[in-house]
């Protein structure tokens, strides 16, 4: 998700907006992988703001998630806004060079644009050339947007976990549900003191 801002950053309090679709990668949601099956739809509002280029961008995408309870695939619309800030390579600070932590969620390296602090505590991206990065920033914020517990409806019954049944699709055949061993002793005295009555 490259964009060109060759005339852009010589132009202090200049604007340009550009418009384009571009696919996204496959993401990590711990143990399963988070798909998009269409190109993501990203606006990008740009300013020179003097210090840097300031993005303002919408995305819309669509994820490919499966159902926490009956475990079926299904895709959620997600709508994504967020700013962020790219200065010069040459602008940034002198950092000391350290080991630096991978995204476990991309598990790739980040050539150009490694987010920079100053002391002030701006956090801003860097660049290099006349183009500026959105890829890793996109994906990101996506992520973040992801639902924790994904639910392909919110009345979704889940699977009967003796035979994995679909209850949605109706009940199951199953005469009584499986108790949980470490209850067994509870269950007990609750039918004593219901055959007492």
């Amino acid at each position: 998700m490259r964009i060109d801002i060759r005339d852009l950053k010589h132009s202090v309090g200049d604007h340009r907006t550009e418009s384009f679709s571009e696919p996204v990668g496959a993401l990590s949601l711990g143990d399963d992988e988070v798909r998009f099956p269409e190109p993501a739809q990203v606006r990008a509002d740009l300013f020179n703001t003097g210090d840097g280029i300031l993005a303002d961008v919408d995305v819309k995408a669509e994820a490919e998630l499966e159902c926490s309870r009956c475990l079926k695939p299904f895709r959620v619309p997600l709508k994504v806004h967020y700013r962020e800030e790219f200065r010069p390579e040459s602008a940034a600070p002198a950092v000391a060079e350290g080991p630096k932590p991978q995204n476990p969620r991309h598990q790739r390296a980040r050539a150009e644009e490694e987010p920079e602090e100053e002391e002030s505590g701006e956090i801003y991206s860097t660049y290099t050339g006349d183009e500026i990065d959105l890829s890793q920033s996109v994906e990101e914020n996506l992520f973040l947007n992801l639902p924790m517990k994904p639910l392909c409806r919110p009345d979704c019954k889940g699977l009967c976990p003796q035979c994995g049944h679909d209850l949605n699709e109706g009940p199951c055949t199953c005469e009584e549900p499986i108790t949980d061993p470490r209850l067994a002793g509870l269950r007990e005295l609750w039918e004593q003191r219901n055959n007492k009555h």
